[in-house]
């Protein structure tokens, strides 16, 4: 009985790809077998076959025939007839940036097919699919898609890589989206369930560290970037520099400016010479000098870094924005108005590259201009430094907060006694 349904949905594929040739025109010209074998990169006996139900293609075709004939139902037809899930599953992800919709009817449609045949790995494997395609369409998805994929992983124990290789693909879509909720959700539910190597380990705590630093809550990836440092045991692995890196970061905003230059320096000396992290870690290191009020050390660092930029590296707005503030606090209005017009500047080629960091550094452009205004009139009582301090407030940026809620508090008060 199921040969004979296999045998009619073949049939009802073959049909439906010959009806949409047969109606098809290319300038006003009725589609061959021979020209559709040619569009679609096929041998003209795979179309005949294929339109007799008496072939099952591969998923390329099926892709390349959907992007052709804009058909829907061809690919929904494909999943009756293929019984490799995996070439199903690849042309959905093909299909999902062109028709979002049709790619999640695809996997539960395969979802559904696996769990009848008691295959969970596949309905986790599709099931953690979806929730990746919520993250990178709509920027969240549903806790019920959460809850059953990690009830399902403890309770059947997949295989560890391919999840694993699946939650560093969620957490790199959640860091662009900038909404770690299902990543976060996910890595608390299975940390304490599966036994890692002591480079996955101290990996997956340094993401979940980076996700907590993100979200502005500094002491829980403090302890995790901790934790992550301890995993390695002394090993070096290719993130291991990354690691000292955010820890170094995550000091910072704590005001452990001692311990985060300590990990600075330890990543420094990781990083080759010639990588963007060598110079992020430059940057951090002069900010931890600035923030410090190291100035002359912080100035030779900065002098070092811009000579190894370009005239538009947007990066340099994370230096200038400090070196800003730093002339505003020494009162050195000529440099520091030359400063900003030269921020302002970048920051319009940032916005246009869709730099990541964009409306952070347009928040501290934003602070500057303010403060400069309120030194140079000593009004520091004005409402635009209170609209200011409370847009800092609420953002990640809290050792921006402090240093500048300080400022703005020293110098009210020495207003207030004049």
């Amino acid at each position: 009985m199921s040969g004979s349904i296999e045998e009619l949905n073949r049939k009802e594929f073959g049909a439906a790809l010959k009806t949409l040739r047969e109606k098809a025109r290319i300038n006003d010209a009725r589609v061959s077998q021979e020209k559709l074998a040619e569009l679609l990169d096929v041998s003209r006996i795979t179309i005949v076959n294929t339109e007799k139900g008496q072939n099952v293609p591969k998923a390329s075709f099926v892709e390349k025939a959907y992007h052709l004939f804009q058909s829907g139902e061809l690919v929904m037809r494909y999943v009756l007839i293929q019984q490799d899930k995996k070439e199903v599953s690849h042309l959905a992800m093909k299909i999902q940036p062109h028709d979002y919709k049709l790619a999640i009817r695809v996997i539960q449609m395969i979802m559904r097919e696996s769990f009848s045949q008691g295959d969970l790995h596949g309905v986790i494997t599709n099931l953690f699919r979806l929730i990746l395609w919520d993250i990178e369409e709509k920027g969240k998805t549903s806790r019920r898609k959460i809850q059953y994929l990690t009830q399902a992983f403890i309770n059947y124990d997949p295989e560890h890589n391919g999840f694993l290789d699946l939650l560093d693909e969620l957490y790199h879509i959640s860091k662009k989206r900038k909404n770690f909720d299902a990543f976060l959700s996910i890595t608390e539910a299975i940390t304490q369930e599966i036994k890692l190597d002591d480079r996955r380990l101290s990996q997956l705590f340094y993401q979940e560290a980076t996700a907590f630093y993100i979200k502005g809550q500094h002491d829980k990836a403090y302890r995790l970037s901790n934790r992550a440092i301890e995993a390695m045991a002394g090993v070096v692995y290719q993130h291991t520099a990354h690691i000292y890196h955010r820890h170094s970061l995550i000091c910072m905003q704590l005001a452990f400016y001692d311990e985060a230059l300590e990990h600075a320096k330890v990543c420094l000396e990781m990083a080759p010479k010639a990588s963007e992290l060598h110079k992020l870690v430059k940057q951090g290191m002069a900010r931890m000098y600035y923030m410090n009020q190291n100035f002359d050390e912080a100035k030779e660092l900065w002098d070092e870094l811009f000579k190894t930029m370009g005239k538009n590296d947007i990066r340099k707005v994370h230096s200038l924005n400090d070196i800003i503030f730093m002339e505003i606090r020494l009162g050195h209005f000529d440099k520091a108005d030359k400063l900003i017009d030269e921020c302002d500047r970048l920051l319009q080629l940032a916005e246009k590259e869709e730099w990541s960091f964009f409306q952070a550094e347009k928040l501290l452009l934003f602070r500057n201009k303010v403060l400069y205004h309120a030194q140079k009139t000593g009004d520091f009582f004005h409402k635009d430094v209170s609209d200011m301090l409370g847009e800092l407030k609420v953002s990640y940026l809290k050792d921006e907060f402090e240093l500048t809620k300080n400022f703005v508090l020293d110098k009210a008060f020495l207003s207030a006694k004049m």
